[in-house]
């Protein structure tokens, strides 16, 4: 009889113990239900990537577009564009240019006002060429 209540005694002192024990450790770490966000995630695993070089990547179809589209400016019954790196100039003709009459603009022979209508142009011609129409955060 005093071996069953020994073990008996045992028993109930091993449950106890064992019920403390998980009690404590469940305090010690908490019942922290981690939540993971979509915002958690891409703060997480963009911050490495915050400061790195990003790769710029012409794709076919902006060299396709580059190759066959041209931006002009019509000022002064005149349409200007560059093409090839060369600065061009063409007369109006009714609402169309024409384009027989295109020549180049010789700048060396230009008096100042002329060369700063010339460079006005031309900064016009070239704002947004690097990433127009591409989406947003460019400038």
């Amino acid at each position: 009889m005093n071996s069953s209540y020994v073990a008996i005694g045992l028993t109930i002192f091993m449950m106890l113990s064992i019920f403390i024990y998980s009690v404590l450790l469940k305090k010690n770490t908490g019942s922290k239900s981690y939540i993971v966000s979509q915002s958690m995630l891409l703060y997480r695993y963009n911050s490495t990537k915050k400061y790195a070089r990003k790769l710029v990547v012409k794709t076919q179809s902006a060299k396709h577009y580059d190759k066959t589209n041209v931006k002009v400016i019509i000022l002064d019954s005149n349409a200007y564009w560059i093409k090839d790196n060369i600065f061009y100039k063409a007369p109006l003709v009714g609402q169309s240019i024409d384009k027989d009459l295109a020549e180049e603009v010789d700048t060396i022979s230009m008096d100042k006002v002329q060369l700063d209508k010339m460079l006005f142009i031309m900064d016009r011609l070239r704002e947004g060429i690097n990433d127009d129409s591409r989406g947003s955060g460019d400038k």
